[in-house]
């Protein structure tokens, strides 16, 4: 279709022309004709980004991001008529299924037919429908490919192994949490939790330290525990599994680096895409569960300790510099932090196993970062600047509030 491709490359001048061709043609009596065929590429562009290695989530992230809320719901119409095929397949992927659903209208949309008459009725103009429609199916088509992290519908009739040599496995995202994922226990999930929903609730920045740390901890016992079962068992485990977490602005670079710390507190490896303001992480499946989990709490802490910072900083608490500074240094200490309550698991674990756990701990960091290397052979490092030194020290202070010594603040078993 030649009005996507002038959206898809740039020139916005051909593109209206186009539309403005095309809205003609379905007032003069082809709106059925044209909704067809914008509906059949759209179903189309769809399956081939999920084939390129994009999944429900992430496209609807990366399409809403870099379009307008519009461009977004007709996306979501479009996910949801392309999965009408699989959706109930005795085969399909769950995750992936999940993600349908949470990226998707809870209505049904119309058939192909007349999809251009219900974004018509929606928008108030066929001219306006057509060219959000265009502009959606002109990105969808320029996306780059990412790499498979999970089986695509379109193979979901072939057994999902991995390449030749390949040290990583492929386990899609687990988005709806509707249950744990990847051998991670239920009843430690529940524990975890419960810890982090204390942490966000409370109002007292040393409390909500450490519920965190203590999180971390029981996360890091059980995530050694299963590594030590899986070093034992009969078979060696497939590898690293790869999941994509999406990070919202603003402050979506500071962002990303709280998750790189979570990141490497639970020795798993993570590439940061700015462009499409997301992260893919590897490690075990279990871990991801982990790194997700803290990363979602982590966020909302830190918000909620910079919106606290702010009532004493006055007008310059408003200021961008003095947010993205703040962000950045809470990232900072907790990454200390979480390291610091996984190093007392990794020493409670050598007590009881040996120092036969740290070569499996070490192999599992390595697998991680072997698994990204393959994925991404070619990266380069970024750096964010602070320019607001009080915002710097109310973010060392929001995370530093909390003493972690070796005495548990709180019995993970009481909770």
């Amino acid at each position: 279709m030649a009005a996507a491709q002038a959206a898809a490359y740039g020139d916005e001048e051909a593109a209206r022309a186009r539309v403005r061709q095309l809205a003609d043609r379905a007032l003069r009596g082809d709106a059925g004709g044209l909704s067809d065929a914008l509906g059949n590429q759209l179903v189309d562009a769809v399956t081939a980004c999920w084939d390129r290695g994009w999944q429900p989530a992430d496209l609807t992230h990366v399409v809403g991001r870099r379009l307008k809320t519009e461009h977004r719901r007709v996306l979501a119409e479009i996910v949801a008529l392309e999965a009408v095929p699989y959706v109930y397949a005795v085969n399909a992927d769950p995750h992936w299924l999940a993600q349908v659903d949470a990226v998707t209208p809870t209505t049904a949309p119309p058939d192909r037919h007349g999809l251009l008459a219900h974004w018509t009725a929606s928008r108030g103009d066929t001219t306006v429908a057509v060219q959000v429609a265009v502009e959606t199916l002109g990105m969808l088509w320029r996306l780059p490919a990412q790499p498979r992290l999970c089986p695509p519908p379109s193979a979901w009739d072939e057994a999902p192994t991995p390449p030749n040599g390949s040290r990583w496995r492929t386990a899609g995202p687990d988005r709806s949490h509707r249950g744990p994922v990847g051998g991670t226990d239920p009843k430690v999930t529940q524990r975890v939790r419960a810890l982090l929903a204390k942490a966000e609730s409370t109002d007292f920045p040393e409390e909500a330290e450490a519920f965190t740390a203590k999180a971390q901890e029981l996360i890091a016992r059980h995530a050694i525990d299963q590594a030590m079962l899986e070093a034992g068992a009969d078979e060696p485990g497939l590898g690293a599994a790869g999941r994509r977490l999406l990070v919202d602005d603003p402050y979506a670079k500071a962002k990303s680096l709280l998750l790189n710390e979570v990141v490497a507190a639970n020795r798993c490896s993570s590439v940061w895409h700015p462009d499409f303001s997301m992260s893919t992480v590897f490690g075990q499946p279990g871990d991801l569960d982990a790194v997700e989990l803290l990363f979602t709490s982590l966020l909302t802490q830190a918000t909620a300790a910079m919106v606290t910072a702010g009532r004493t900083a006055g007008t310059q608490s408003r200021e961008r510099s003095f947010r993205q500074s703040f962000l950045v240094a809470f990232a900072s200490r907790i990454g200390e932090r979480l390291r610091a309550a996984t190093a007392m698991a990794v020493d409670d674990a050598r007590a009881r196993h040996g120092d036969s756990v740290l070569p499996v701990l070490a192999d599992s960091e390595a697998t991680a970062l072997a698994a990204r290397t393959e994925a991404f052979p070619r990266l380069r490092t970024q750096r964010i600047s602070t320019s607001n030194y009080q915002g710097w020290v109310a973010g060392q202070a929001a995370a530093d509030a909390a003493h972690l010594g070796p005495e548990p603040a709180i019995n993970p078993a009481s909770i």
